[in-house]
């Protein structure tokens, strides 16, 4: 019958991708399992966050401009956590972080 010949660089592609999609999944069952923990977490964080005043829209700012860049999750929830801290005085920081990082995703173009 035929030969299947495989070299090298495809198989090492296709063991990449499954490594991949065994870490993914891990880490889903991971935030399903654990999720009233991660949430009780983030939630402390963020009333830590809110204790510190002023400085914390500073901080959230800088969050939400770290977040920003492609590989970095949490941007969303920076985002949400705003609202959650300040009403609607969190669209301040939010929209503070995201507007330094478009200006400067501007300059470079």
């Amino acid at each position: 019958g035929d030969v299947i010949h495989c070299t090298w660089p495809l198989l090492f592609r296709f063991m990449l991708a499954m490594l991949a999609v065994v870490v993914l999944v891990g880490i889903i069952t991971l935030v399903i399992v654990f999720y009233s923990d991660i949430t009780r977490f983030f939630t402390s964080i963020v009333m830590a966050i809110q204790k510190t005043g002023v400085w914390g829209y500073l901080v959230m700012a800088c969050l939400i401009f770290v977040t920003t860049f492609p590989p970095i999750p949490g941007y969303g929830y920076l985002v949400m956590s705003c609202g959650f801290i300040w009403d609607l005085k969190g669209f301040f920081p939010a929209y503070i972080g995201l507007y330094t990082y478009s200006t400067r995703a501007r300059a470079h173009t």
